[in-house]
């Protein structure tokens, strides 16, 4: 199998054991801390992970030709909307 067939089959892969272990973490974080405190660390994970990936040229993160006011809004009031439903 060449490398362009292999690689999105792992991706989806990665992706798919990531997110399915995201629930069992939760589990096992909402046990020794609250919902806020195991958001904020995910948040602070995630955006650590985007930066080092940003500064290492790994990724191309680029808003040209976006509106940054509706990505805010959107990015902080979809945290608030899994938190309390």
């Amino acid at each position: 199998m060449n490398k362009e067939k292999l690689l999105p089959i792992l991706a989806a892969i990665t992706y798919s054991t990531i997110f399915g272990l995201s629930f069992v973490f939760s589990k096992i974080g909402l046990e020794v801390m609250t919902p806020m405190e195991l958001i904020s660390y995910r948040f602070l994970l995630a955006a650590l992970v985007m930066t080092t990936l940003k500064l290492l040229k790994i990724i191309n993160i680029s808003f040209k030709g976006r509106d940054i006011k509706v990505l805010i809004f959107a990015s902080f009031f979809s945290a608030c909307i899994i938190l309390y439903i």
